[in-house]
């Protein structure tokens, strides 16, 4: 469960500025309890916190300066700090380095059914196909037809994160608006990775992980949900050392 919901949200992007004047005062990790609260006084204590962006501060003799930042990939946008507050020590960034680059001109067809692959619902039998459809009505606002012909086009990922959007969503994309950004001034942005590669491990789960994992999420999706919002106050709180017990958990 863990594993899909940090591809969903926290596939972390690392951004690499070389050739800085100007430095950026870092902020050490901030202590940080979660905080069980009722569902919406959770989400608006996150208004309470010191958001800002987890960036580091590289020096080394003989190299360029660069800084790492850690991003979410989509996050919900009345908690996002906007990318374009780091506008102006874009004006001497030689580069950039996001975790996937060329995010304008990804092939559709990377998320499309091939004539090898399996499509979402046959991972289930017909009783669990029903529960799917059922959920899907409910939750995510996706008919039984709809459901089918989407089943029928898109490769399981995509249908997995149709049906887990409702209880862990966001609408803004760091990735985009640092893309964006450096698009609009003229700066060369490479990837760390291929987006093919990560597609090809995500898209390549055997039946019974994915099985296992969609029906644990059906029987409790405000898990995810409750998962999410955690993740949220560890980023917003630059708290690394609790991000990495979250992944580790």
């Amino acid at each position: 469960m863990k594993l899909h919901l940090l591809f969903f949200f926290f596939l972390t992007t690392f951004v690499s500025w070389s050739q800085l004047e100007e430095s950026i005062p870092v902020a050490a990790p901030a202590e940080f309890e979660f905080l069980h609260l009722d569902e919406e006084e959770e989400l608006d204590s996150l208004m309470e916190l010191d958001r800002k962006f987890p960036i580091y501060k590289i020096e080394r003799d003989n190299y360029p300066t660069s800084y790492l930042m850690g991003t979410i990939h989509i996050v919900p946008s009345k908690y996002a700090p906007r990318v374009e507050i780091l506008q102006s020590i874009f004006e001497n960034v030689s580069q950039t380095y996001l975790e996937i680059g060329n995010l304008n001109n990804i092939n559709p067809s990377y998320y499309l059914l091939g004539k090898k692959d399996r499509d979402f619902l046959s991972y289930f039998n017909p009783e669990q196909q029903d529960s799917i459809f059922a959920f899907a009505a409910k939750h995510a606002s996706i008919t039984k037809g709809m459901l089918k012909i989407n089943n029928a086009r898109f490769k399981p990922l995509m249908l997995q994160q149709l049906l887990v959007a409702p209880f862990a969503s966001g609408d803004y994309s760091y990735d985009l608006a640092l893309n964006n950004l450096c698009r609009e001034k003229n700066i060369p942005v490479y990837g760390l990775e291929e987006i093919e590669a990560q597609l090809m491990i995500l898209n390549g789960q055997d039946s019974l992980s994915t099985n296992k994992t969609m029906m644990e999420f059906m029987r409790e999706p405000r898990k995810m949900e409750q998962q999410y919002k955690e993740l949220l106050y560890h980023y917003f709180s630059r708290n690394i050392d609790k991000m990495e017990q979250y992944i580790r958990n």
